[in-house]
């Protein structure tokens, strides 16, 4: 028998229809003052309750396996034929316990009816909604004497809710809770009435069911669908110190967040600081909008005098004020706000807000102030040190066994990334994230991490900071002192990554220098190694990648010597100099060469990995190819011979350049080709390749009409 636990809000399906999201510890890193029950999947299909009691229906005479073995296998045909041979219906059979086994069938019948309505609810079969209709017309409640009364008030609850008829539900209950004595069932019902409420639009009792039954799943569902300031103020009209306001008001001021976080792309869903729960939802709105009316709201509340607890529409207030920049207002009204009544959850909510907007409005070089966050910074970092091992060992926590925790990884890291971004001060954001990684090596920065990004997206000016830093501390302020003593920053990630954007911009000297400050067992244990271990030596065609192919384990060492990357710029500082000192007859050749090699440590080439620390094959054209590119058409004005000639227009129409279109073009959803793709340096080096090789009968040359017409046109 299928027996339905804990309801979440589908009546076509009871199971919990929220989820948490695995990026972020804590649905609620930016605002939580009140709590939501932890995250527990419960089964329907074998309710523990419903085993109980069986169990001791039968006074302990059926053993529990047996009773549980029955309630998932036993089928309404078996046990109508007395077919069925659990020792749990042998036994009522024995018993001639005809309440039980008559209530057992219905329930069977009833729950093969639903599972079967299930499996074809996208068929166009009519037979198996009709036989549920049946089914559940056959359900009726006996006198209170019967001992199956209160398990029938139950299964008649599942059958009106799987029939949507919710007001029904609440009928029910309305009628029968008084004469229901089991607590665990009542518990039971409980979940189905929050559904029909929910379903019936009332939601302030739905949310208040489902705090207290602890289910976590229906909670952040319902809540999922109340996000907005319209929503909150119609329940706060309804009773302002409900549960469901503070829930609703929990989740817009996250939501808030979450509109600043999708201002920047590479924050969307998968990545920390994410409060929903939902990756398919989408947070579009005016930031600027959404902030002023919560700002107005909350005026309302503090004036309310039936509002208990002020402090949370104050702390709101400045919340929304400091996320639109108005750093000024948001300190008048935290200030306001912590001489407000408000609950201890409420209190540490205020706290920690009050600590992100002294932080967000740092003045940089206010000593008094720099030691005021050095301490603020210390206190948080502790506490949330020690929430750190259920952050990265438990799966199943209430959003306040983790909320300081939550609130510096997820929310205060990520902001200052958004705040500093582009800045010498970035140092600060990678110095926290080394931190909060201290104290959870499980705490996911990937998308920070300068050896996870490409050459291009490196925040160049912080990471210049932070290496200087390494050097020399001795100046530092004390809200850095408190920041690095919680840090043990690796340098070779800094030092890499810095030699990969001085290599990008031509300077090869400062790449060396940086390089050679890497530790090369680190280097070789970077995924991007293998690479270079399987190609560095390896002679290749120029400008043609034909090493494509994924290295195999067994094509390369354990344990990588060899520094590729300061070797191959010491190899393209001399070609560059030969270049530059070069008599007019070799210029030509030496240019071609130098500009192979750059091609070749492109992220179009086959020694990629010198550049670049991942496969680059989505972001084809970067610095190295655009200088390579320049440099074949500075030599191809240049007198050569017709061999060199060749090589060098054979390159410049196979690098791809920034002034390149796009290979398709997207037009009603279709993909058509982009005939403008080529620049017109491309197309000039065809043009020049197809005058030197006049006797080439290539159908793809001869027949290109693009290429026909620009060559008669020039």
């Amino acid at each position: 028998m299928s027996v339905i636990g804990i309801v979440a809000l589908s009546a076509d399906d009871a199971r919990g229809c929220g989820w948490e999201p695995a990026s972020s510890v804590s649905r609620y890193p930016a605002f939580q003052f009140v709590n939501t029950p932890a995250p527990q999947p419960k089964s329907d299909e074998l309710n523990g309750e419903t085993v109980d009691f069986w169990c001791d229906y039968t006074g302990g005479r059926v053993d529990r396996d047996d009773v549980s073995a029955f309630l998932s296998q036993a089928t309404y045909a078996e046990v109508c034929a007395g077919k069925d041979n659990s020792p749990f219906f042998r036994y009522l059979e024995a018993e001639k316990d005809t309440a039980a086994l008559n209530f057992l069938k219905q329930s069977l019948h009833f729950s093969e009816a639903l599972d079967a309505s299930r499996e074809n609810s996208w068929d166009y079969d009519k037979n198996s909604s009709a036989e549920l209709s049946e089914v559940v017309a056959r359900i009726s409640i006996p006198a209170k004497s019967n001992p199956m009364f209160e398990r029938y008030v139950f299964l008649l609850v599942r059958a009106d809710a799987a029939m949507h008829r919710y007001d029904d539900v609440i009928e029910l209950w309305n009628k029968y809770n008084g004469e229901i004595k089991n607590q665990e069932l009542k518990d039971r019902l409980l979940g189905y009435l929050g559904g029909a409420y929910y379903h019936t639009g009332k939601y302030v009792d739905a949310i208040s069911i489902f705090a207290k039954n602890g289910d976590a799943n229906s909670l952040n569902w319902c809540l999922s669908h109340l996000v907005g300031a319209s929503n909150l103020l119609k329940l706060f009209d309804v009773d302002p110190n409900s549960d469901a306001v503070y829930y609703v008001l929990q989740d817009y001021m996250n939501y808030l967040w979450l509109l600043k976080l999708n201002q920047a792309e590479e924050y969307n869903f998968p990545l920390p600081g994410n409060p929903y729960r939902n990756g398919a939802y989408s947070a579009e709105g005016n930031l600027t909008g959404a902030c002023n009316a919560i700002i107005s709201m909350a005026e309302v509340a503090m004036d309310d005098q039936r509002v208990e607890y002020p402090e949370v529409w104050a702390t709101a207030k400045a919340f929304a004020f400091n996320l639109c920049n108005n750093g000024a207002m948001a300190k008048k009204e935290i200030a306001a706000a912590a001489r407000l009544k408000g609950t201890p959850e409420m209190d540490s909510n205020r706290r920690r807000i009050s600590f992100w907007i002294d932080f967000s409005n740092y003045n940089e070089g206010d000593s008094s102030q720099s030691a005021l966050l050095a301490k603020e910074y210390n206190t948080l970092y502790v506490k949330a040190e020690s929430q750190s091992s259920l952050a990265a060992y438990y799966s199943s926590y209430s959003p306040s066994e983790v909320a300081d925790y939550a609130f510096l990884a997820n929310f205060v890291v990520p902001y200052a990334e958004l705040q500093y971004r582009d800045t010498p001060l970035y140092y600060r954001v990678l110095v926290m994230m080394d931190g909060v990684r201290a104290m959870n090596s499980g705490q996911d920065y990937r998308a920070f991490e300068p050896q996870q990004r490409y050459t291009y997206t490196l925040q160049t000016k912080g990471l210049q900071a932070l290496a200087r830093m390494l050097d020399d501390r001795s100046g530092l302020s004390q809200l850095d002192k408190s920041i690095f003593s919680s840090a043990e920053i690796n340098p070779n990630p800094i030092y890499d990554a810095l030699g990969r954007v001085a290599l990008s911009l031509g300077d090869y000297d400062e790449a060396i220098a940086y390089f050679d400050r890497v530790d090369v067992y680190w280097m070789g244990r970077q995924g991007f190694y293998a690479y270079l271990q399987a190609r560095y030596d390896n002679e290749m065609k120029p400008f043609a990648r034909s090493a494509t192919n994924y290295v195999s384990e067994d094509s390369v060492e354990l344990i990588g010597t060899v520094n590729y990357r300061a070797d191959y710029c010491r190899r393209l500082r001399d070609l560059k100099a030969d270049y530059e000192n070069a008599s007019s007859s070799q210029r030509p050749q030496l240019g071609y060469d130098y500009a192979a090699a750059l091609f070749q440590a492109s992220a179009q080439g086959d020694l990629w990995a010198i550049s670049n620390n991942m496969w680059s094959v989505g972001h084809l054209v970067d610095a190295l190819s655009d200088r390579s590119a320049s440099i074949l058409e500075e030599v191809s004005r240049m007198k050569a011979p017709n061999d060199v000639k060749a090589r060098i227009y054979y390159g410049i129409a196979s690098v791809q350049t920034s002034a390149d279109g796009l290979f398709y073009e997207i037009y009603d959803y279709r993909n058509r080709w982009n005939w403008d793709r080529f620049s017109p340096a491309r197309l000039r080096a065809y043009a020049e390749l197809a005058k030197l090789y006049t006797k080439v009968d290539d159908r793809r040359i001869t027949g290109c009409d693009v290429l026909r017409s620009y060559i008669s046109s020039h």
